[in-house]
């Protein structure tokens, strides 16, 4: 029995039956370069509009005799494959019905610190951006940058416990907290990851998120993540985890380590300077102008 035409509830309900692979063997192949996948993925989270505008020539999709999308389907291996060819040809009455539709090109370009970058999506400092694998899959899905995962001279030791009773808003209960210090790879893995992503994807922006324990080791992370092809460098005076004294928020409570680990950085590179700061303290300016004067600049 041939599939009916979609409606709008069934399109949805086919399309939420989709897999959404990461490397999707729909479009990888089909044999006219169009990207199935991606319009499936617009009618799943219900952009009909962003769908019509992935759909590319309908026309070769009509023609095709091979359905090699619906044939490479992984969900087929589980029940039936999506009705790839039913969802494109919905999309292209929809697109009739609406009269065509133009693609707008929206420039979503910001600079920041001077630095241009091609839209203001980047990780974050964290565990989503902790080695080459993560990142370079951000940088290939439209991210325009990341802050890499703080990396140090030493691989910390794990913190523990993480099961503790933990406090908030006058009450106690017991959980697992958030502990994490800095990167758990060695440094010369670090820098190598830097490095190969500044070569794949030479228009992404990297920030080295760095932390020192002392001027000379400010002054050599600096260095070293400068020469690796970085584009700008966070000062992490942030961390409430750290195991050792005298770093992370340790750091960014003191306005003279504050200003004394700027300085250091600033002799190792070039790249401009984000100063991450620590709200575990009641004023967060002080620290901030002690950062800022190490660039000249004056408060009013």
């Amino acid at each position: 029995m041939q599939d009916k035409a979609l409606n709008d509830f069934s399109a949805k309900n086919e399309s939420d039956g989709c897999l959404l692979c990461y490397t999707a063997p729909c479009s990888t192949n089909c044999p006219h370069k169009l990207d199935p996948a991606k319009l499936i993925r617009s009618l799943r989270f219900e952009n009909i509009i962003g769908a019509a505008v992935s759909v590319g020539d309908l026309e070769l999709c009509k023609a095709c005799q091979e359905e090699s999308c619906g044939k490479a389907c992984l969900k087929g291996q589980i029940d039936r494959p999506v009705r790839i060819k039913q969802l494109m040809n919905y999309v292209g009455n929809w697109l009739k019905q609406q009269g065509k539709l133009k693609a707008r090109k929206v420039d979503l370009g910001i600079e920041f610190c001077g630095v241009v970058c091609e839209n203001p999506f980047f990780l974050s400092s964290s565990v989503v951006a902790s080695n080459y694998e993560m990142v370079a899959r951000a940088f290939a899905m439209g991210w325009a940058g990341a802050a890499f995962k703080t990396i140090g001279t030493f691989v910390p030791q794990e913190v523990s416990p993480r099961f503790s009773t933990i406090r908030k808003e006058g009450n106690s209960f017991i959980g697992f907290k958030n502990i994490e210090q800095i990167s758990d790879h060695t440094l010369d893995e670090n820098l190598e990851f830097m490095r190969r992503l500044k070569q794949e994807f030479p228009h992404k922006i990297l920030i080295a998120s760095i932390l020192g324990q002392n001027d000379e080791e400010w002054t050599l992370l600096a260095r070293q993540v400068t020469e690796a092809g970085v584009d700008l460098i966070e000062c992490n005076f942030s961390c409430p985890h750290m195991s050792g004294e005298g770093l992370g928020s340790d750091v960014g409570q003191s306005h003279e380590l504050v200003a004394q680990y700027t300085a250091a950085t600033r002799k190792g590179t070039h790249l401009p300077i984000l100063a991450k700061m620590t709200p575990n303290l009641g004023n967060m300016e002080i620290p901030a102008l002690a950062e800022a004067r190490c660039y000249g600049y004056r408060s009013h």
